[in-house]
């Protein structure tokens, strides 16, 4: 379920409706239901996932803070899971159909093969040997308890990443070690898929662990409110990744839903859906053409596709973002703002402080400062940078091209800082410094996205090479985005510029009643005509 599709339109609709009559208690019920349908949506089967990611955390969180859990607590967690394993495993959910015309809903309810029951049979194990380590665990000095503790939490949670996102990388890379050895050709890989979300709810997890373990955070005993923080339906897919410390309290208080928080949220709900629908679709059509090409393209090709896949990328995670934050404004619930104007960024340090705020942040405050951070020396700090852009880019997916990508941002940061040491970075002083600075860097950002977007490392080496030696080759052969898009450019640079110069506010807030009502009207005209022509599905779910 796609938040462009009709089917979010009508599961946004009742949900919120049902909302806005039913007590705090009952408000939150109501949203971890819908979130677990919103992610089954995709595969009823990841929700097993899911599940055994908050049960890990939700006892984890519990045993770092107080070195024990209640037989209450024990068996909750204990029933949850296991009856997570057999319904969202064994219960097989193919048999569900369903209308919008007529609205009709029919299941024919089914139990899996017999492939699935040795998930269920593992579940139950899983948690008998919890329960039974749980009297040794409570038994260590604390010290030692809330170590073992948060890294047992951690180590099954990243185990399951590991295994769904990196095995079949690294194993294709061993096989053709193997083969290059002259060992076997047996192919190493298995058949699995990437379970829709995993690396934003195993991160968002892991900021519940780790802020009780710094005692910033007191655990929740209520395992159904460590469910909805885990698997809120607006965040659960692409983020933003939030932290426990911020969203978590605001689940559990009594909410408001106020008329300027409606307002806000409508509002980037549509600019969100223009900047996917309109935007980012339709320049998809050149930048897909051009880095999926089998032939070489033209120098005119290869930046038309960089930089239509520069506005695609950040108009799609962007535009994701914006729904996101404003589903959440719609049920009184803010959540962390994810792009800032990126584009006007001057150099890289301003950049991932305008990208993807919230894993650059969680990458700062979870890896590179532990690491020591900037303390210890210059070496140290490099080393520090570059592994912890090594992480960001391995993150992102398991390819060498995304290794390369995080690398060349580490690298570039350690050449900011080189250059700020021998000559300090002094504020621009006109308009016209600062406009060349934002170009340049703008380009700079363009080619990682080269390495981003190329399938393998040869097809860097060969979208380099006719960057380079095809200069000036003028000759375009792919096809142009759709008028629309071509239309809409312009007010994307308007809606980004007012957002840069006035710090984030709204059209709204800062252009005159005649002026911003005619924007929204264009967006919304910009929505008619080209949203449906070509839809794809939002980038990030990959990662």
């Amino acid at each position: 379920m796609s938040f462009t599709s009709w089917a979010f339109v009508v599961f946004l609709a009742l949900v919120w409706s049902a909302y806005r009559v039913l007590p705090h208690r009952g408000q939150n019920v109501l949203l971890l239901l819908a979130s677990y349908v919103f992610y089954g949506w995709w595969n009823v089967g990841f929700l097993f996932l899911l599940s055994f990611s908050t049960i890990v955390y939700y006892s984890s969180g519990l045993m770092i803070n107080r070195g024990s859990m209640t037989r209450g607590e024990r068996a909750g967690a204990s029933l949850w899971l296991i009856v997570s394993a057999f319904a969202f495993v064994v219960v097989r959910w193919d048999g569900l159909s369903w209308s919008l015309a007529p609205l009709s809903m029919r299941w024919d309810p089914s139990v899996a093969s017999s492939a699935a029951w040795p998930v269920l049979a593992g579940t139950c194990g899983l948690v008998l040997l919890g329960n039974l380590l749980h009297p040794w665990n409570a038994s260590l000095d604390e010290a030692t308890r809330r170590r073992v503790s948060l890294w047992a939490g951690i180590a099954a949670n990243l185990s399951i990443l590991g295994f769904f996102k990196y095995f079949n990388f690294f194993a294709a890379n061993v096989q053709g070690l193997l083969g290059d050895l002259g060992g076997p050709a047996a192919d190493l890989r298995l058949d699995i898929a990437l379970p829709v979300g995993i690396s934003f709810y195993t991160f968002q997890g892991m900021t519940y662990t780790i802020d009780i373990y710094r005692r910033r955070l007191a655990p929740t005993s209520r395992l159904p409110d460590l469910a909805l923080f885990m698997a809120f339906f607006p965040v659960v897919l692409a983020g933003p990744i939030e932290r426990a410390s911020r969203l978590l309290p605001q689940l559990t208080g009594v909410r408001e839903v106020h008329p300027g928080q409606t307002s806000r949220g409508l509002y980037l709900i549509l600019q969100g859906l223009f900047k996917k629908a309109v935007l980012a679709d339709g320049v998809a059509v050149t930048a897909n053409t051009v880095f999926g090409a089998a032939g070489p393209a033209s120098w005119i090709d290869a930046i038309a596709g960089t930089f239509f896949f520069a506005i695609q990328l950040y108009c799609d995670f962007s535009g994701y973002s914006d729904m996101a934050l404003g589903i959440g404004s719609l049920f009184g619930i803010q959540l962390t703002t994810n792009f800032r104007n990126p584009y006007f960024s001057r150099n890289v340090a301003e950049f991932w402080t305008r990208w993807h705020v919230s894993l650059s942040f969680w990458f700062r405050d979870y890896v590179f400062v532990p690491l020591g951070g900037a303390s210890g020396g210059p070496l140290r700090w490099v080393r520090n940078v570059m592994l912890t852009f090594l992480l960001t880019g391995l993150w992102h997916g398991a390819a060498w091209t995304f290794v390369l990508w995080g690398l060349y941002h580490g690298a570039l940061l350690c050449l900011q800082r080189l250059k700020e040491t021998w000559k300090p970075r002094a504020p621009a002083r006109n308009p016209l410094t600062a406009g060349l600075s934002i170009a340049g860097f703008f380009v700079i950002t363009c080619y990682g996205w080269v390495l981003f977007r190329c399938r393998d490392l040869q097809h860097v080496v060969d979208f380099t090479t006719i960057l380079v030696r095809d200069a000036g080759n003028l000759h375009l052969t792919a096809p142009l985005p759709p008028e629309t898009t071509l239309v809409a450019l312009p007010l994307l640079l308007v809606l980004e510029l007012v957002g840069f110069l006035s710090r984030g506010k709204r059209l709204d807030e800062v252009l005159p009643v005649p002026v911003w009502t005619a924007f929204y009207a264009a967006m919304v005209f910009a929505l008619i005509l080209g949203a449906g022509a070509v839809s794809s599905q939002f980038v990030y779910f990959t990662f």
